[in-house]
């Protein structure tokens, strides 16, 4: 490791390791029916797990989510953290209002 402060992770859900993180901001971009043998084949209970994580946010850490997701928004009355949403959404915290998808990757001009 650096000498940083700080540590960037992803988080993957996939064994629900991501449960022993105690990060001060966490990043959800998308919640999917994946790893479904991790959680049973509930999907209710692989959104639990996420918003448990949340949960792991200390009072004043901050969950940063897309709204652009359709879970993810579900979730958002259920997250009892602070939270800056993002994405094409007019209704997001922060809002993508210039793209252009140049290669695979999309650049933000």
């Amino acid at each position: 490791m650096g000498s940083s402060r700080y540590l960037i992770a992803e988080a993957d859900e996939s064994d629900a390791s991501f449960l022993h993180l105690q990060p001060m901001v966490a990043i959800v971009t998308n919640i999917e029916a994946d790893h479904m043998d991790t959680y049973h084949g509930d999907f209710e209970n692989l959104k639990q797990t996420f918003i448990t994580f949340l949960h792991n946010l200390p009072f004043y850490g901050r969950a940063v989510m897309c709204i652009d997701d359709p879970v993810v928004r579900e979730l958002l009355p259920r997250v009892g953290r602070h939270i800056t949403t993002y994405g094409f959404s007019e209704d997001a915290d922060v809002r993508i209002e210039s793209y252009s998808q140049i290669g695979p990757q999309g650049t933000l001009p």
